[in-house]
């Protein structure tokens, strides 16, 4: 009987040693440079928990070919998903049936409706937009000009604008807040946009920017139009090129403020092994964004930034 047990032992460790690893599958939003970022982070959590990966990056997604592609996904049997749920309502039979096959969702900088069990991994957007509004009041004063390049084809102004200009309003009533000029998708056109801000505001002493395509075309606006170190610069990206540590560091750029997309997915996939082990996870997990300045450029944590 002892002998019996023993080789039932020695069999269900050898099968336990030999099983296939996890699997989980990532949907990225498009593949610009955030979202390969995430994409590379999740790769690596992975392989630090011993998963297999299988990702999907699209040129550009809407709800028919995000959908398309979450069920692509799920045809390949992953313990769990990690996407980014931006068309909601087109997404929901695709969604519903993951979980239906026992598949768990994470989704990435977006919430799921609390009826639909996930996890969250991101920023927190509101507290980017508090950030960068106590940035900005900060350096202005009461007699100062500041200009906004706003994110394209928006009708309102998004969270992260809205919050800096009610904090302007109520810090430095006097101070003029010029936000009339929209940024364009085409990044040619947006330079454009830029190089329009300054040249229609020459009295502009702070300019900010919100997103990352806006805030290295303002960067380039900025030394096309000679104002490069003379108007002060807020701009937020992802992670930290290399042109905007060169501009912290001459200081054509006062701050920076750093999402981290390469810490999201690797989060993300580091909470999926644990989902997947069974594990308790937090329901919602944030990743904080890191301010950069000239005074804090060279700190490792910083420099890792650089890499990703």
């Amino acid at each position: 009987m002892r002998t019996l047990l023993l080789v039932l032992t020695l069999i269900g460790i050898i099968a336990h040693s030999s099983a296939a690893p996890g699997k989980i599958g990532a949907l990225m939003l498009n593949d610009g440079p955030f979202w390969t970022t995430v994409e590379k982070g999740v790769k690596a959590g992975a392989t630090a928990g011993g998963l297999e990966a299988a990702t999907i990056i699209p040129p550009i997604t809407n709800g028919a070919t995000q959908a398309k592609y979450l069920s692509v996904l799920a045809a390949q049997k992953p313990g769990v998903i990690l996407f980014n749920p931006s068309w909601q309502e087109q997404t929901n039979d695709a969604m519903k049936s993951c979980l239906a096959s026992g598949i768990k969702l994470i989704a990435l900088e977006g919430q799921l409706p609390a009826e639909v069990p996930h996890l969250f991994v991101g920023h927190d957007r509101t507290g980017l937009g508090k950030t960068g509004a106590k940035l900005l009041v900060s350096l202005a004063t009461d007699s100062d000009e500041v200009g906004f390049l706003r994110v394209p084809n928006q009708k309102t102004y998004t969270d992260n604008e809205l919050e800096a200009i009610k904090a302007m309003r109520e810090h430095h009533p006097k101070a003029i807040v010029r936000a009339d000029i929209f940024g364009r998708q085409n990044r040619s056109e947006n330079l454009a946009q830029a190089v329009l801000l300054l040249q229609k505001y020459p009295q502009l002493r702070i300019v900010y920017t919100t997103s990352s395509g806006s805030s290295i075309d303002m960067l380039q606006a900025l030394k096309q139009t000679g104002r490069a170190g003379k108007v002060r610069f807020i701009g937020f990206g992802v992670s930290l090129p290399a042109e905007v540590a060169a501009a912290i560091e001459n200081g054509t750029i006062e701050a920076w403020i750093a999402q981290n997309p390469y810490a999201v997915g690797r989060k993300a996939a580091e909470l999926a092994a644990a989902l997947l082990d069974g594990k308790t996870v937090p329901e919602v997990s944030y990743v904080d964004a890191m301010v950069v300045t000239k005074q804090n450029l060279r700190d490792p944590q910083v420099q890792e930034l650089l890499s990703h």
